[in-house]
């Protein structure tokens, strides 16, 4: 079967960007076919249930489809699996994929979630001048970590391989991440490499690079999560200077426009953890603000807020911004383990004279010794495994008049979402967050008010 061809009609899109196919009872995984199209396809792996393939000829194609708009895509890098069709259509696809992932894992296929779950949308953050077309998929990334080849040459490793696409950049990357990547090839960028890249708030770019490691093959099933913990443990080790290399620095300046306070600015490293897309942490501090005036205004004239995997304390001063101009107070409490974080943000809290703590803590040892305290707003933003059962217990016991929960993983989102309403939190809102543009990537946030 793993040489055999067959025709398949996409009835959607998986969690992952694959269309679902169906062949005889089995299910079949299709890359870059959209809902509606048939294709004949090429069976590349198979299992007893499953299996996937890729696609050899389009039969039928659906009219949302258009030219792929990202280069290296084209090329074959796995960078941008989504730009073969609009970016409205592109959020229609992600909905659907959100609303499975909650029913599917956060238990919201009975009636009476049916109108929330009616409710949830993706909203797009990217400026599109031409809504509807592919505008929003392009040059949003500030942040990009790229590969180098055994010449030097720069660029996305290929779909489901090593190989590193150089002969087309993606268009992900802001403008002068692109020019970056230019002239670090121009004076000899390390070879067989990983380089990070980071736009900084005054249009500098920082970058870093370490040794490649063979990325192997995608590790799925029961292997996922233990992935995505070595993933994250490894994400900042081991990021080398580039010796001047190009003129680029090894850290960049990072900002947070505020209403009332000067902007804040961090000074981080490139590999250092900062949203990629350049709205998207205006994005996530806008329902954070919200969240912390609707306290304020309901009577809370000073709110004890949790930013919990917080960073430098970017979305906790968003909070303490927003209390102060609704005409409260708020005091902020940070916790976080990446020490560069830490001192940046704790850096930035001290020049401004702002009332935020940040701890150098895992957030769940945190939690167990902090059982005394009762925050009126909690900032959850963990890492792509989730906040989990423990954590989520650890917060019920603490009892939060709001939760703002955000997550980089849809289906851990979902997850928690469901251990949040299991533990008794009433679900006020959900949406979806385009903050991947032109991949099937997506984030979530959800404001969860105090027990019911």
């Amino acid at each position: 079967m793993s040489e055999g061809i067959i025709t398949v009609t996409a009835d959607g899109i998986a969690h992952g960007g694959e269309a679902i196919c169906r062949h005889e009872g089995l299910v079949v995984f299709v890359g870059g076919l959209l809902p509606g199209e048939t294709a004949a396809v090429r069976i590349t792996s198979a299992k007893k249930s499953f299996a996937r393939a890729e696609i050899v000829d389009l039969v039928s194609v659906s009219p949302e489809r258009r030219p792929v708009v990202c280069p290296a895509a084209a090329a074959g890098a796995g960078c941008c699996d989504l730009t073969y069709t609009t970016s409205a259509h592109a959020r229609t696809l992600k909905t659907e994929i959100l609303r499975d992932q909650l029913r599917r894992l956060g238990g919201f296929s009975s009636a009476d979630r049916q109108p929330l779950l009616d409710d949830v949308g993706v909203r797009e953050i990217g400026a599109s001048p031409h809504a509807g077309e592919q505008d929003a998929m392009t040059r949003w990334r500030t942040v990009a970590r790229w590969h180098s080849d055994s010449s030097g040459r720069i660029g996305v490793r290929q779909a489901g391989g090593n190989r590193v696409v150089t002969e087309a950049r993606c268009s992900q990357v802001v403008p002068e991440i692109a020019a970056a990547v230019d002239r670090l090839e121009d004076v000899g960028a390390p070879r067989g490499a990983e380089i990070v890249f980071a736009a900084g708030v005054d249009g500098e770019v920082a970058a870093q690079w370490r040794p490649a490691e063979d990325s192997g093959a995608r590790r799925r099933g029961g292997q996922r999560g233990r992935t995505q913990r070595r993933r994250a443990r490894s994400a900042v080790a081991g990021w080398k200077p580039l010796d001047e290399r190009a003129g680029m620095p090894t850290a960049v300046g990072r900002a947070l426009g505020h209403e009332l306070m000067p902007s804040w600015i961090w000074h981080l490293g490139a590999s250092a953890f900062w949203q990629a897309h350049r709205r998207a942490l205006p994005a996530y501090a806008d329902v954070v603000r919200e969240a912390a005036a609707a306290l304020v205004r309901g009577g809370q004239e000073e709110l004890r807020v949790w930013d919990l995997y917080g960073g430098v304390g970017a979305l906790g001063s968003a909070a303490l911004d927003s209390a102060t101009t609704a005409g409260g107070r708020a005091r902020i409490t940070a916790v976080e383990t990446a020490d560069s974080a830490v001192i940046a943000g704790r850096d930035t809290a001290r020049r401004i004279g702002a009332d935020l703590d940040i701890v150098a803590s895992d957030v769940g040892a945190w939690l167990a010794g902090s059982a005394d305290v009762m925050p009126d707003l909690v900032i959850t933003d963990p890492p792509r495994a989730g906040l989990g059962a423990d954590v989520i217990g650890e917060l019920s016991r603490s009892n939060p008049s709001t939760i703002v929960h955000i997550g980089c993983d849809i289906a851990s989102f979902a997850r928690d979402i469901g251990l949040f309403a299991d533990a008794g939190f009433g679900i006020e809102s959900i949406q979806g967050i385009d903050a991947f543009p032109g991949t099937h990537h997506l984030e979530a946030v959800a404001v969860l008010s105090t027990r019911i």
